[in-house]
């Protein structure tokens, strides 16, 4: 049922262009209902009409297909045509094997209607933790190759116990995954998915509070680890993933640094803030 809202109502922005089905990690998945999947600008028409939407922000859907939101660069450009309720952005990337479709998307421009460049925004915050008892930061854009590393500020006895528990618990989820994946093996021959992993540790984080309160980007990054290891495994003939009594770094690809005097913090839950050095 569709209600009627008493007060504005604005759509951050849709896709346009088929996503359908996709592989990814070995499984097959259709994550958008058909009904959201936009082929053409008349099904965005539709969504602002079926929503009673004055107007809406369009762009590319992306696929990991670096070309194919390249591709949906003209159906955004058709949809703002026919259609004068839509907005469009267009799709960019720095990424050197697109550089010639990103220079022919730029060189269209100005263009009537188009309002935003769409560009990859996801990145990863690694924290390392070296066996000298110093902590760095390591902030890679996913859509960049450059990577800054910058040395963590003294830390409190309180705050070192409680990190160095963090990684003792994620050495213990990394071994566990590894163990659970040897045992799938040794039954029949096959190894669980990452989504089979993380619907493990999602079952686990119920039912274990101690679990539930580690963060669980840091758990997640172990299961896909463990995951990477046999892939490189199958694929390359390298060596299967080992159990290790302890590791020294994770990933955090929700917690965004923030500016703190001369330097940065970045939150890490079940740590707390943790101070680093850099301009």
């Amino acid at each position: 049922m569709t209600q009627a809202a008493s007060r504005p109502v604005f759509d951050a922005h849709f896709h346009i262009g088929v996503y359908g089905a996709q592989v990814f990690e070995g499984r097959t998945i259709r994550p958008i209902p058909p009904q959201l999947d936009h082929r053409e600008a008349r099904d965005c028409a539709r969504y602002v009409a079926r929503h009673g939407l004055r107007g809406g922000l369009v762009v590319p859907t992306y696929l990991e297909d670096r070309t194919a939101a390249f591709r949906y660069n003209e159906l955004v450009l058709r949809a703002v045509e026919e259609h004068g309720e839509l907005l469009g952005g267009l799709w960019v990337s720095p990424l050197p094997e697109v550089a010639a479709l990103c220079r022919l998307t730029l060189d269209m421009l100005p263009r009537s209607g188009i309002r935003v460049l769409k560009i990859a925004s996801n990145g990863n915050y690694i924290l390392c933790y070296a066996n000298t008892g110093t902590l760095y930061v390591f902030m890679c854009l996913a859509s960049m190759v450059r990577t800054y590393t910058y040395r963590c500020a003294r830390m409190g006895k309180g705050k070192r116990a409680k990190l160095e528990a963090l990684l003792d618990h994620l050495a213990w989820v990394r071994n566990d995954a590894v163990a659970h994946c040897r045992k799938r093996y040794a039954e029949d021959g096959s190894t669980p998915s990452v989504f089979d992993l993380d619907k493990r540790l999602t079952n686990m984080r119920k039912e274990n509070t101690h679990a539930a309160s580690k963060p669980v980007t840091a758990q997640r990054s172990m299961l896909r680890r463990v995951r990477g290891g046999y892939d490189r495994l199958f694929k390359h003939g390298a060596g299967r993933p080992r159990f290790r009594p302890e590791i020294n770094s994770f990933e955090l690809c929700t917690s965004k640094p923030r500016r703190a005097g001369k330097g940065w913090t970045v939150q890490v839950k079940s740590v707390g803030k943790i101070r680093f050095n850099g301009s």
